[in-house]
């Protein structure tokens, strides 16, 4: 998973256009390892972690556009409400089957929501300066050290933003980009997590790699219908707003 996570990362250093981004944030490839590694059955901590990495996503945005705190410290708040509500509900939910239907006949009518609120708007892209010689050691070293946290996680380590930490760094200029392709991704997971869920008593454990590969596969047809049949979000190229304005306290030079 350490590669798979580092990988991705560099890519969103090194790719300039938000949407591409937003895109490459969102491919699965994290949650297989991340989800094969755990070896905990699909339960409703999966779903309440997408809303956590949410929370994360809405908060980092907050801080950094409308309180103007450098992005690495928006970032903190947003890992640390996450942290904290993974801890708290990772060992409070039940791990039942009422609990995770529940869990999901309350998210997806709010993503779906969220889907049609979410308005485009207009915002610059950003490339790293670093080589990447310098670049993907951070990054490595990062990865490793949030991989260490894994186990009180629970349900909460496979949905982890361990993409989202470098990805909200790397797309400091377009965050509400990221949100409204991340909201449509999770549209998508909703599929993924039903059918690993259905899979569950079918499949045996040994053969889990089966399960997540079926899951993708309906979660990606589930995304297509809630994005129309794109995979990336439609170009916005109206003038840049004053929500949309980077902070320029979290624009450090080279990053």
């Amino acid at each position: 998973m350490c590669v798979a996570v580092t990988a991705i990362a560099a890519a969103l250093a090194y790719l300039h256009a938000p949407r591409l981004k937003a895109l490459v944030y969102t491919l699965p490839v994290p949650f297989f390892f991340a989800r094969h590694d755990s070896g905990k059955p699909v339960d409703a901590t999966y779903v309440l972690g997408m809303f956590s990495t949410l929370a994360f996503l809405w908060l980092t945005l907050l801080a950094y556009r409308r309180l103007r705190w450098p992005i690495v410290a928006a970032e903190a708040v947003g890992i640390a409400a996450f942290l904290s509500l993974g801890f708290a509900i990772g060992w409070s939910v039940p791990d039942t089957a009422l609990a995770f239907w529940l869990a999901l006949a309350v998210a997806l009518p709010a993503l779906i929501v969220l889907r049609v609120t979410l308005k485009p708007i207009y915002e610059p892209g950003h490339r790293t300066a670093l080589p990447w010689y310098v670049k993907v050691p951070i990054i490595l070293a990062i990865v490793v050290t949030v991989i260490v946290a894994k186990e009180p996680l629970r349900g909460f380590m496979p949905t982890f933003p361990f993409v989202g930490t470098f990805a909200v760094y790397e797309s400091r200029h377009s965050l509400r980009t990221l949100i409204r392709q991340f909201v449509r991704f999770c549209i998508g997971f909703m599929g993924l997590l039903t059918t690993m869920r259905l899979l569950q008593p079918v499949i045996p454990q040994s053969w889990l790699w089966l399960r997540i590969v079926c899951g993708i596969g309906v979660g990606a047809g589930v995304y297509l219908i809630a994005t129309g049949g794109r995979l990336l979000l439609p170009e916005v190229t109206e003038p840049l707003s004053d929500e949309a304005e980077p902070s320029p306290a979290g624009d450090p030079t080279g990053g």
